[in-house]
């Protein structure tokens, strides 16, 4: 019991996700007390619309003005 005690103290309040992913002497990993200490919630339909316009390529815009020469024999 002071062993367990003295982990939860060293380690502060909540796991840290790399604390998380460590195996504990069982063999299990501790995800399942990260994902209960660390509650998120999300919105499906906006996830979805910021990934697609994020995944989605832009197009490159490409200049059809043509530049005057610049220096040179130019006749004026």
């Amino acid at each position: 019991m002071v062993d367990y005690v003295t982990r939860i103290m060293s380690r502060g309040k909540y796991l840290s996700l790399e604390e998380a992913r460590k195996k504990d002497k069982q063999g299990k990993d501790k995800l399942e007390q990260f994902a209960n200490e660390h509650d998120s919630k999300g919105d499906k339909k906006q996830f979805d619309a910021l990934f697609g316009a994020m995944a989605k390529p832009t197009p490159i815009k490409t200049s059809t003005a043509k530049k005057k020469p610049r220096g040179g024999a130019t006749s004026r």
